[in-house]
């Protein structure tokens, strides 16, 4: 199907997750973090039958897209991470995930202890790494999905060392991650339509964000 699409120039490009809303890596990723919390994807079975960690291989799926004439797009669910955040609750580290006005976990319709705290430097990291990993995997592009706070008052927010607004926040981490990927990488950022004139809501400021994205 996509040979066909690429072929009658329908799409030039195709999307792959590489960390979804769930926390998972969708390859088999050597950053120290993704395996010490045990984030990459249940094995897969190879063309010749072997069991792989991982639900595809990215250096593969990049080639035959590449074959195809089509860019890679890589998608990152940034601070939506319950993987991440459930191993940071089991490990005392409550300055990894965004707290309530008692310190404990909050809880949003996405669940309990699933939005990471995007002041903390191991969090932020953790993102950049994978995102410049996957940049010299060979993905064209990379797409920060949830790279935002969650919603609700910023009276019963708390994140752990955030000195500034949690907009300025979003937009600091975003030109880290900007300035590590190589140069060549396109960088994409997935936002709230609401956040063009009510940037407070979700912490995404399109002014702050918009110079340092490629779209």
């Amino acid at each position: 199907t996509l040979a066909r699409l690429a072929k009658t120039k329908q799409i030039n490009s195709v999307v792959l997750t590489i960390k979804d809303e769930y926390g998972v890596i969708g390859y088999n990723s050597s950053i120290p973090m993704a395996r010490q919390i045990g984030a990459i994807g249940k094995d897969w079975r190879t063309t010749t039958g072997q069991l792989a960690p991982g639900f595809y291989d990215a250096k593969q799926a990049i080639t035959r897209l590449h074959q195809l004439g089509l860019r890679a797009i890589g998608r990152i669910t940034c601070f939506l991470d319950p993987q991440l955040a459930e191993w940071a609750l089991k490990n005392n580290r409550y300055d990894m995930i965004v707290q309530d006005n008692t310190g404990q976990p909050i809880r949003t319709a996405y669940g309990t202890a699933v939005f990471t705290n995007l002041a903390n430097p191991t969090v932020r990291q953790y993102l950049i790494q994978l995102s410049v990993e996957a940049a010299n995997l060979g993905f064209d592009d990379i797409m920060l999905d949830y790279v935002r706070r969650p919603e609700g008052t910023l009276d019963k927010l708390h994140f752990a060392g955030l000195q500034t607004s949690p907009a300025v926040g979003i937009a600091t981490f975003v030109r880290e991650l900007r300035q590590a990927l190589p140069p060549t990488t396109r960088l994409g950022l997935s936002v709230f339509g609401v956040s063009a004139n009510r940037p407070y809501l979700v912490g995404q400021d399109i002014r702050l964000l918009s110079p340092l994205a490629d779209y």
